[in-house]
């Protein structure tokens, strides 16, 4: 969670990518659950609910990612590296 919520903070393209993936992989570790989308701006905001607290996350809607380097960069920062 607390990746995630360094990303949400971030609002840079990279970030954004690593929120989207990180909000997918929580709601199916049922860590997240998906509440609803909605148009903010010419944006698509997808809400995300914390199961244990009831927290509303907003996580920015990403069409295309480039998975294997998001993927490569998150584990890079679970490691610490």
């Amino acid at each position: 969670m607390a990746l995630l919520r360094l990303a949400i903070q971030n609002d840079t393209p990279e970030d954004r990518d690593e929120a989207f993936i990180l909000a997918l992989y929580l709601m199916r570790k049922r860590i997240l659950c998906f509440r609803q989308e909605i148009d903010q701006l010419g944006e698509r905001i997808q809400l995300y609910e914390v199961n244990a607290t009831e927290e509303i996350l907003p996580i920015k809607k990403v069409e295309k990612v480039p998975i294997e380097t998001v993927r490569e960069r998150i584990a890079a920062k679970l490691r610490g590296s």
